[in-house]
């Protein structure tokens, strides 16, 4: 009988030491997180998004460069089975050009010449233009899919230490050699304005330091 209603005894104090525990654990539920708490917590999260923001910021701008410089080899690969395959052809002047020049906002198509324009589809005249046009949008390629889509621009005022573009310009030469140059900065419109033209493979050296022909060798 002792030994029964010691057992007893005990379990009675075990069962109240467990029902005090989960008085504690319900009371601290139902209480919820002190302020310090809550504090440390958004701590935390506020640190792992600074961490993140600039991460994904980063990878972001990556995808953007790389469909540019995807584009960029579109075209290259357009101009160059243009003149593979007689589609493109110049007439044996010095001041024939073609070029496709591309920005933010809108897309250049220029086949010109001063006493002879390049034949584009057959047709050298004025209209050359649009037949180079047409010979792009024949491929799949579009306006709005060719605009550029770099954001993070860095003008170091240096050809070869430049960051970025907000304009390119993929051109082909009379020997078939397909180029592409591009800059950080308003330069593009002056080039295009001052005929700076895309005649000369000499000239191509000077573009292969701008930030686009640098990527899309691979280079920073």
């Amino acid at each position: 009988m002792s030994c029964l209603h010691k057992n007893g005894k005990g379990d009675a104090m075990k069962k109240i030491t467990e029902d005090q525990n989960y008085t504690v654990k319900a009371r601290k539920l139902k209480e919820g997180f002190t302020l310090a708490e809550l504090l440390i917590v958004v701590a935390i999260i506020a640190v792992l998004v600074a961490i993140a923001i600039p991460i994904f910021a980063n990878q972001l701008e990556k995808s953007r460069r790389a469909v540019d410089l995807s584009n960029v080899r579109s075209l290259q690969a357009v101009l160059a089975a243009g003149v593979n395959g007689g589609s493109i052809e110049f007439n044996g002047s010095d001041q024939e050009e073609v070029y496709i020049y591309v920005t933010p906002t809108s897309v250049s198509y220029v086949a010109n010449g001063q006493s002879k324009y390049p034949s584009i589809n057959g047709n050298s005249s004025s209209s050359s233009s649009a037949e180079l046009k047409k010979l792009v949008e024949a491929s799949g390629l579009t306006e709005a899919s060719l605009k550029i889509h770099c954001k993070q621009v860095k003008d170091t005022g240096s050809a070869g230490t430049d960051e970025g573009w907000k304009w390119y310009c993929v051109f082909i030469l009379q020997d078939g050699t397909v180029g592409v140059t591009g800059g950080p900065g308003n330069a593009g419109a002056n080039y295009i304005a001052g005929h700076a033209n895309f005649r000369s493979k000499a000239l191509y050296t000077g573009y292969e330091k701008s930030a686009i022909a640098r990527a899309l060798r691979g280079e920073k």
